[in-house]
């Protein structure tokens, strides 16, 4: 079915991480053995969140990491006991193997599937829309394999498979996240954060006091209960930490209950102990979807607040910020001057070198402005081939002195392809805005004095008069 030439180059290339993974899923199938109930049965299975962050991380080429590491257990659990390998135990292993390739590996497909640009919280809640039928299908299978090639009775296996479900689901939802980015650090700027530390004693310190008052009230008080206590210093990590900070907290208070489990025994109250899990497991996609949805808003308000072609503010993103410095300007008894600013000859340069050419007239002079006006300053893109600068705490004299180095900043930008090139200048109007006087009325005044700048030849800076008192009360 596959050359030696496939073989070879898949171990050269997977090799060392075959290895790893399958004793990385032997570990953890260990530790859901010591840390379980019964025989057949954990409160959450780690392997699984291992096969579906080992998928999403390799693609197609982890089908073998998954199969060999799901299906070794079985074969060392042979040797240990029997001290033997027969058929029924090479045929668990290799039907316990396809059943975690084709639901983990589905999963992944489907998380792939459906990763769009545009929707990430989408792409956050299909995970958890999902996750309980690919662990249902799992679970049904995994059971189904025990009583086929195990002295398991199928009316005994049927009885494991909510559990299985459930371990597998608490799994899947809190781990998942942590181990992709232990195998695929790359995806991940800021896995970790220090503050992180801090509420993992926190967790630990109120999850110990709550256990203890439990135990004083000899299961007078629920374990749902223990679980709420539990939830609230995770809802407030949520607006803290980044997402993958949260899985590892939701990771620990998940296994402080399976540690306690194995200490003090569930008894009859396994189901309670999953319920509460679970519903700790479910903080994961909070803490996943809130930091999305601020990402998402922040994005959609850099979009709404700046031109998409040079990056700086819009015209509406500008009139709000400089209404506001106005307003402080004003309070403190200070002076604010505002420039409007037109690109010389713009039309003929659009005309006869190309669009193209003339959105990267604009770009170079958008960075221009950026770079020379002052820490402070704002300055936005107007319209067209205009844009304004507003100049917090400035009198006309240093507006002035500021915008004739603007001027001469851009007549030293050329734009054009190849040999064929044109110079670039603007001209310029300056307004201080005077007592009582509106930013607009200002911003008008500037503007007939960039008219007067072009009229009177161009590449200049000319400035408005003061209105008088009259004007400003009319």
């Amino acid at each position: 079915m596959f050359s030696t030439e496939f073989v070879t180059n898949y171990i050269h290339r997977y090799g060392a991480r075959l290895g790893l993974a399958v004793l990385a899923w032997i570990g953890l199938w260990a530790l859901s053995y010591v840390l379980g109930y019964d025989r057949h049965a954990s409160l959450w299975f780690p392997p699984s969140a291992l096969d579906v962050a080992l998928f999403l991380a390799f693609g197609w080429a982890a089908i073998p990491m998954v199969w060999i590491g799901a299906g070794a257990p079985a074969i060392l659990s042979s040797l240990m006991l029997d001290n033997s390998i027969g058929w029924n135990p090479i045929c668990l292993a290799v039907v316990y193997g396809a059943i975690h390739v084709v639901s983990y590996g589905g999963f992944a497909w489907v998380l792939n599937r459906s990763r769009l640009p545009r929707d990430k919280i989408d792409h956050v809640g299909v995970g958890f829309l999902w996750a309980p039928l690919f662990c249902g299908i799992a679970a049904i299978g995994g059971v189904l394999n025990l009583a086929a090639f195990t002295n398991v009775t199928l009316a005994q296996a049927l009885e494991l498979a909510p559990g299985w479900w459930i371990g597998d689901l608490i799994a899947v939802s809190t781990l998942t996240l942590p181990f992709l980015c232990i195998i695929h650090r790359g995806r991940f700027g800021t896995p970790f954060q220090a503050e992180t530390l801090n509420w993992l004693v926190l967790t630990t310190v109120l999850f110990c006091t709550s256990s203890y008052l439990v135990y004083l009230s000899a299961g007078r008080i629920p374990v749902s209960l223990e679980a709420y206590l539990q939830l609230l210093p995770l809802l407030w990590a949520t607006h803290r930490l980044s997402p993958i900070s949260i899985s590892i907290l939701v990771s620990w208070s998940e296994l402080l209950f399976v540690v306690r489990a194995m200490l003090f025994g569930v008894g009859e109250g396994a189901f309670e102990y999953q319920g509460a899990m679970l519903a700790i497991g479910a903080i994961t996609y909070v803490g996943t979807a809130i930091p999305t949805l601020l990402a998402e808003r922040s994005h959609f308000q850099r979009l709404a607040s700046t031109d998409g072609l040079t990056g700086l503010m819009n015209r509406t993103s500008f009139c709000a910020l400089a209404e506001s410095e106005l307003a402080r300007t004003r309070r403190r008894g200070g002076i604010l001057s505002v420039a409007m600013i037109d690109l010389d000859h713009f039309k003929r340069i659009n005309d006869t070198m190309g669009h193209s050419i003339g959105d990267q007239a604009l770009k170079k002079v958008s960075d221009c402005l950026s770079t020379v006006v002052r820490t402070g300053d704002l300055v936005a893109r107007w319209g067209g081939e205009e844009f304004v600068v507003c100049f917090p705490d400035t009198a006309l004299g240093s507006a002035m002195e500021i915008s004739e180095r603007l001027g001469g900043a851009i007549t030293t930008l050329s734009v054009g392809n190849g040999t064929v090139r044109a110079m670039l200048s603007a001209s310029i109007g300056v307004a201080e805005i005077g007592d009582g006087e509106s930013l607009s009325d200002a911003i008008n005044r500037a503007d007939s004095a960039l008219y007067m700048a072009k009229n009177a030849g161009r590449n200049r800076v000319l400035s408005a008069d003061l209105p008088s008192l009259s004007t400003v009360v009319a």
